[in-house]
């Protein structure tokens, strides 16, 4: 009778934790990341009243009698099955989409959990707002990756993360310069795009195309803030499919330009009113040396450690105009010159920077003596020789040529020659054969003249009268090196080339005027520029550039592999830091230790640290949460049969009290 009574007992006590269980997944069914858990029976030890029999001896066997003492609770599993996934528009919310847990650093310990709801504190730790709890990936490093492979360390993304600028190293070029048959030489075309220094300051590279034949264009490359080294001109051949045939370097002549004069040595004449004069040369844009004066007049004698001497100064051509002023001042107590431009001296129009290098007290007497630092330029054009000429002999007959040169400034020009006869030449008469020419830019529709004249054949040789026109404001020589005598037939007059051609397009090499880092820019893009016709106007742009300058954290994305991506106010983005994920190779055996949250167990293995997505983890969805897994039917039906058993089992125990009071009535 007593066997009965502790079976109910034990059966009122499992059924009430499987209560609990059920009541538990009850509350946490709104909890995000929660695992619901179940219970699961077993019987206990039965009390054996008789033993079984094998069969023998004309008998058959006979199995064992035995009397169950009850029910246990076999165990508590946590069902880690996926929750549903509810958006919520938070981009450091996350859910996980398979296997997998966050890894949380606590304090010492290592702790994971399934519920995303995080979050960045006022330094910029990744954290759960409720614990400050950080979570644990892997953050850039110095060069902008992110080693998955490395040890783990808590998330921290600072707010006020400034992208570095990065140089230019390549410009993008796409498009279509025309091979209209009405865009003939002299047509031109311009991109322009912006690069990035070492120091993200912008440079604008400009190029402007030049059509000098029906398959051929030049193109020369600018810049501002900057000087070209490498890769400044260039031509461009084209296929008859309009192609590209080959990008090649041209080379012009250059010459060094005088940028900057530094005086040493000096000691000025410190007699008041004293005026004196030095020569120096300096070299301007055609890389020729011109001569200069500098007329220096004291103003203020020079008294150590009480007057600060002065003198004015007076810079001159050899024309004996002026073209730059200013002061010199000596200090009283350092005794040092300092120079002081009034008006800038100026050759071909670029200023020229003064300076004082060593020095020497005033006296009565004047010592200067100078040094210069240049920059090399290409040398404009300065001469064009034409050949293999053969002028028609027909009056009135007329004939076109074109030619290209380069200015003070390295800019490409392209000029069309217009001939006409006037005077037929006369071997017998004899009568000298005359020309008129007249220059115009090639692009002008209108012809306007920018030089005229005449060539003259006097049996011997052609000569142009002027000699010399100016175009782009520089005197260029017109002369004849071969030719043959004039005949009735096509006008040809031959230009020779003023630039070399090389094998290849070299880099673009640039040094800035600031104090940032070289940069060297590949235009191998150019090979996808066309000469298609249909069309009078070219489309080529140069259509992008990888350089950018510095940006500021403006905000901040997650994709399904954990990485976090910053959008900067540069306009760019940038891997920040990538969330890891642990999976267990029995997650049922992690211990609960409140704040859903899990740690480790003897009997869930070790943790495999890893990149969501790989290794059987799961994917990461931002802006989400995992909702709990919990079923309120499955709980419902689950708390009415809990609910049927424990009622049974109070009845064993009413029933068998009942049976005990009979018992002991039994001697009444």
């Amino acid at each position: 009778m007593m066997r009965s009574l502790f079976s109910g007992v034990a059966g009122l006590k499992n059924h009430q934790t499987r209560m609990d269980v059920i009541g538990n997944n009850i509350a946490n069914v709104n909890t995000i990341g929660y695992k619901a858990s179940r219970v699961t029976f077993e019987d206990m030890l039965s009390q054996t009243l008789q033993g079984a029999a094998s069969a023998g001896n004309g008998q058959g066997g006979t199995n064992p009698m035995q009397v169950g003492l009850g029910s246990g609770v076999a165990s508590i599993d946590t069902i880690f099955t996926d929750g549903s996934t509810q958006s919520t528009g938070k981009q450091t919310d996350m859910a996980i989409s398979g296997n997998g847990f966050f890894i949380l650093q606590a304090g010492s310990n290592e702790v994971y959990t399934r519920a995303g709801d995080f979050d960045f504190d006022e330094v910029g730790n990744l954290v759960v707002p409720g614990s400050g709890y950080r979570v644990m990936g892997w953050n850039v490093d110095s060069s902008g990756a992110i080693n998955t492979g490395g040890s783990l360390s808590p998330i921290v993304i600072s707010p006020t993360k400034v992208m570095p600028p990065k140089a230019t190293t390549s410009i993008d070029y796409s498009g279509n310069l025309t091979g209209s048959t009405t865009a003939g030489v002299g047509t031109t075309a311009q991109t322009s795009i912006d690069t990035y220094d070492s120091l993200g300051e912008k440079h604008k590279v400009t190029q402007n195309y030049l059509k000098t034949g029906d398959n051929t264009w030049l193109f020369n490359t600018s810049t501002a803030n900057g000087n070209i080294t490498a890769g400044k001109y260039g031509i461009i051949t084209f296929k008859a499919d309009g192609t590209v045939d080959s990008i090649k370097d041209i080379t012009f002549p250059t010459g060094t330009q005088t940028t900057a004069l530094s005086f040493s040595s000096m000691q000025l004449n410190n007699t008041a009113s004293s005026l004196n004069t030095i020569t120096f040369n300096a070299v301007d844009s055609s890389g020729v040396s011109q001569a200069y004066t500098m007329e220096i007049s004291n103003n203020t004698p020079y008294v150590a450690g009480a007057t600060d001497g002065q003198w004015s100064y007076t810079i001159k051509d050899s024309s004996g105009a002026s073209v730059g002023t200013g002061t010199i001042t000596c200090d009283q107590t350092s005794g040092n010159y300092t120079i002081a431009q009034g008006t800038p001296f100026a050759i071909s129009g670029n200023n020229v920077a003064l300076s004082v290098g060593t020095s020497v007290a005033p006296a009565a007497s004047t010592i200067v003596s100078y040094s210069q630092n240049g920059v090399a330029k290409s040398i404009p054009t300065s001469a064009v020789d034409f050949s293999a000429v053969k002028l028609n002999n027909t009056s009135e007959s007329t004939g076109t040529t074109y030619f290209t040169a380069v200015d003070s400034d390295g800019a490409l020009h392209s000029y069309k020659m217009t001939l006409k006869n006037t005077t037929p030449y006369d071997s017998a008469g004899p009568t000298n054969g005359v020309w008129s020419y007249t220059i115009s830019d090639a692009s002008d529709t209108t012809n306007a003249s920018l030089g005229a004249g005449t060539i003259t054949y006097n049996g011997t040789n052609y000569a142009f009268s002027p000699a010399s026109v100016t175009l782009n404001g520089n005197n260029v020589a017109l002369s004849v090196s071969s030719f043959t005598a004039p005949a009735a037939g096509t006008t040809s007059l031959t230009a020779s080339l003023p630039y070399t051609v090389g094998t290849s397009l070299s880099d673009l090499a640039i040094t800035p005027t600031n104090s940032s880092a070289a940069m060297t820019i590949s235009r191998s893009s150019m090979n996808n520029i066309t000469q298609y016709g249909g069309s009078d106007s070219s489309t080529v742009t140069a259509i992008d550039q990888n350089g950018y300058t510095a940006g500021t954290l403006q905000k901040k994305t997650v994709d399904s592999s954990g990485t976090i991506t910053g959008t900067f106010s540069n306009g760019e983005t940038m891997k920040l830091a990538q969330v890891a994920l642990a999976t267990f190779s029995n997650p049922g055996g992690l211990t609960k230790v409140g704040d859903s949250l899990y740690e480790r167990s003897n009997n869930s293995g070790e943790p495999q640290r890893g990149v969501a997505g790989d290794g059987g983890r799961g994917k990461i969805a931002a802006s989400s949460l995992e909702m709990s897994n919990v079923d309120l039917s499955q709980e419902f039906s689950d708390m009415i049969v809990t609910q049927r058993g424990f009622q049974a089992n109070s009845k064993i125990i009413t029933t068998s009290d009942e049976m005990l009071e009979i018992l002991a009535n039994l001697k009444r």
